[in-house]
């Protein structure tokens, strides 16, 4: 019990931190998107993509290993071990990182022009070849600090400090006159700072490693036999994320780039309530699981993928029906060409919400393996979907590429949770539904019917107005809810349960839930 009270402390100061980085990311995004215009957005994002994949590979899956192998080899007391770990991992990347910085700068002329036909693409890929010693090294001490379970540190400097600062950054470089290359000068700063006060805090607040008389011990062997299999598994993953961008790339421009991306943010919004909510599921489903405790697991799977479902589903819908207007009022007229990407988008990303978290239950049970398998399915469904739809949709009319890439997205992201949902099914005997849904749904499509009667899709254009429509429609939706009694018994325990874990005195939020039961 101590583990998992540990585990739901860190959980608490991971969500605070989760929810501080997606507001500076969101504020860094508008910022970036309004200043660089559609062309130099997805430039950016073409060589921060091919950035992600050389940082992937030169990591060599060791990031994962350290934080297995740390706390593994100090339950046992093996102190040299322990340094071993950290020092061996350290070395590796650093040096693995620096011959593929080189590798990619190398390269940087056959992507950018010879793929791309785009010179810029070129220049800053060169720049971004030297953030692959800087990120690569950030990556193995960040994960070495969560190894020796410090939550906090971990949180405030990649959720916090990387994210507020490149926001600062940038801000800085546009108020002197920079414009692309602000932004690539801007990620590279905030990329060291982390790095900074990352090895600080693990030198002189978690392990002084440097300083420490103990003699290594090095175990890379295993080290490796651990992480190199991890790489598959990440690979597949980035794939997913990331291939409709190389592929608008490649068949459009990165125009379209620029506009699909700025549509994929803001459909990555419903992903907010489920990443957020998701943070408390893994330690808790954990310890049910090892109790055997399958009645309270089936429980808070339920009561977790409903609270999802009730928070994500208005908000579909408020995409869907503003898409031009949000597109419009946050990122400007240059974007809203995208407003078909985000509503199919939506739909795509809601799906991964609309099941739960299938796949944060097969790691608490152990069938890790299916992971990997649900990847790779979902990314050859991608690959060949993009490979088909890009092409298809840009013939059809100039700019509309984008819709299939947006298409492709939402099919491979509907196969691959579909696919884990019928694996918790098979494999763990649960699955996350009930008649509890149907109120939520009721609900949210008539707060729908009722704010396009109200505001008759009118097309607002001013943040003021945005702010109006969304504060309107929750209004709307929620009264709903309450008047037909759509507060569960389930919804007020699941909230005891988070306040009694992240340790509240008062438990003011149940007893608010209680009075609409």
């Amino acid at each position: 019990m101590k583990d998992l009270s540990l585990a739901l402390k860190g959980a608490g100061i991971s969500l605070f931190g989760f929810v501080a980085s997606k507001f500076f990311a969101y504020f860094y995004s508008i910022i970036t998107a309004r200043t660089l215009g559609p062309e130099n957005l997805g430039i950016l994002v073409i060589a921060a993509n091919i950035l992600g994949f050389i940082m992937m590979f030169a990591n060599l899956g060791l990031p994962s290993g350290v934080t297995r192998f740390i706390p593994f080899y100090r339950e046992k007391g093996d102190e040299p071990r322990v340094k071993g770990v950290l020092i061996g991992s350290i070395a590796i990347t650093l040096a693995s990182a620096t011959v593929f910085a080189v590798i990619m700068f190398l390269l940087s002329d056959f992507i950018g022009i010879g793929i791309y036909n785009e010179p810029k693409i070129s220049l800053v890929i060169k720049y971004y070849a030297a953030a692959v010693p800087i990120g690569t090294l950030l990556s193995t001490i960040m994960l070495a600090i969560l190894g020796f379970k410090q939550v906090k540190h971990f949180v405030f400097v990649r959720n916090i400090l990387e994210t507020a600062s490149k926001l600062f950054f940038v801000l800085i470089l546009f108020a002197l006159g920079f414009r692309l290359f602000g932004v690539v000068f801007a990620f590279l700063l905030s990329y060291s700072l982390a790095l900074l006060v990352a090895f600080y805090l693990l030198e002189k607040k978690v392990y002084p490693f440097v300083k420490t008389k103990i003699k290594p011990k090095f175990e890379l062997e295993e080290l490796f036999k651990f992480s190199i299999p991890l790489l598959a598994a990440t690979f597949f993953s980035l794939l997913l994320t990331t291939l409709d961008s190389f592929m608008l790339g490649y068949f459009v421009n990165s125009a379209a780039v620029g506009i699909y991306s700025v549509a994929e943010t803001l459909a990555r919004l419903q992903l907010i309530a489920y990443n957020s909510i998701s943070i408390l599921f893994v330690p808790i489903v954990t310890g049910y699981f090892v109790a055997n405790k399958m009645g309270e697991m089936s429980f808070f799977f339920k009561a977790i993928t409903r609270w999802i479902f009730v928070v994500s589903l208005p908000m579909l819908l408020f995409l869907i029906l503003f898409s031009q207007q949000m597109l419009s009022v946050l990122y400007g007229a240059e974007y809203v060409s995208g407003f078909m990407s985000l509503a199919i988008l939506s739909i795509g990303f809601f799906l991964v919400v609309a099941v739960g978290p299938t796949q944060s239950m097969l790691r608490a049970v152990g069938k890790t393996k299916y992971d990997l398998i649900n990847t790779v399915v979902a990314a050859i469904v991608n690959i060949g979907l993009n490979w088909f739809l890009i092409p298809l949709f840009e013939s059809i009319g100039a700019g509309q590429g984008i819709v299939g890439a947006a298409i492709a997205t939402a099919i491979s992201l509907a196969v691959w949770n579909i696919l884990t949902l019928v694996e918790v099914l098979v494999l763990v005997k649960i699955h996350p539904y009930n008649s509890s849904f149907f109120k939520p749904i009721i609900a949210s499509f008539a707060t729908a019917a009722v704010t396009v009667y109200l505001m008759g899709l009118v097309y607002f254009n001013s943040f003021l107005q945005l702010l109006v429509a969304s504060g309107l429609f929750m209004a709307v939706y929620l009264t709903l809810l309450v008047l037909m009694k759509g507060v569960m018994e389930e919804d007020v325990e699941m909230m005891r349960l988070a306040e009694s874990r992240f340790g509240l005195k008062k438990p003011v939020l149940s007893k608010m839930l209680q009075r609409f039961l």
